[in-house]
Order: C-alpha cells, then structure tokens, then sequence
C-alpha cells in the first residue's frame, strides 16, 4: 500500500491562476493516467516547476500549497524509504503558506485527512466511515480526473481485513 497523500484536487480551481491552475491539473493527470514508471520524472517536473513559482511570487500562498501538494503526492506514489523524507520536504512549503495566509488550505480537500488520521491510529471502522463519506460526495464536473485519482487513493487507505 502506497503511504498516504493528498491528491491533486481544486476544491476552488477557478480562483486559482491559470498556471496554477494548469499545475494543479497536471498534476490530476499525472497521479491517475500516467504509467507508475514514468510518474516520478512527471513529478520531479511538476515539482521544478512548481518550485520556480514559489520563487517569483514567494508571498503567494497558493503556489506553496500546489508546491507541498506535489511534493507529498509523489511521495506517496513513490512509496518506500525515500517517502518518509520526501512527505517532509512538503512541510515546508505547507507551513510557509499558513504563514502567509493562516487559511491557506481551505480550499483543499480535507476528505483525506479525515481518512488518514483514523487509519495511522488504528481505528479502522473510523477509517473505513470516513472514507465512505468521502466516496459518497458528489463528483465535481469540472474535477473528474482529480475525483477519480482521490476515489484510487481513499480506497487503497481501507485496511483490507475491515
């Protein structure tokens, strides 16, 4: 089982700006339609890219919050030794966004959250509700890729044994 990540979602895509909205996007299409082989270039691309943003606009909060999402987002998919590390590069940019905008990650999807912390804590019918509450909300028209990928993600945080 993959660790946990924050999928690629825009809970409020149409506020962002278009680069980071194509970043936010791409980012959707690289954790459900690119092969697992090719995902970590795809990453490390996103990443740079990501990264690059951070550093002309370094008081936009939104581009750090894109930033730690892929960072802990290719953690997950990567798996394994190196994601521990990894997961915390993100925390980085995450807390550096808070500290511009104190409510930065709002317009992320907390569903995962909600998911993880039961499941990290050993309570699998608390995992298991939240989870199901994620997957019964409605798919958003204009995030059907980032709500299949989140759907992929959930699924895979339910112990198999529940």
């Amino acid at each position: 089982m993959h660790a946990m990540a924050t999928v690629p979602t825009l809970a409020a895509a149409a506020a962002l700006p278009a680069d980071l909205r194509d970043i936010a996007h791409a980012s959707a299409h690289v954790a459900c339609e690119v092969a697992p082989t090719e995902q970590d270039d795809a990453y490390r691309a996103f990443e740079a890219r990501a990264g690059r943003r951070v550093q002309a606009e370094p008081n936009d909060a939104g581009a750090k919050v894109w930033l730690a999402i892929i960072l802990s987002t290719h953690a997950g998919e990567r798996g394994g030794l190196a994601a521990p590390g990894m997961a915390r590069r993100a925390r980085t940019p995450r807390k550096l966004a808070q500290a511009v905008a104190p409510d930065a990650l709002d317009d992320i999807d907390r569903n995962y959250f909600y998911a993880e912390f039961p499941s990290r804590h050993g309570d699998r019918a608390g995992a298991r509700a939240a989870v199901q509450m994620a997957l019964a909300a409605p798919p958003r028209v204009d995030q059907l890729l980032a709500d299949r990928a989140q759907a992929r993600r959930l699924l895979q945080t339910l112990p198999s044994h529940t």
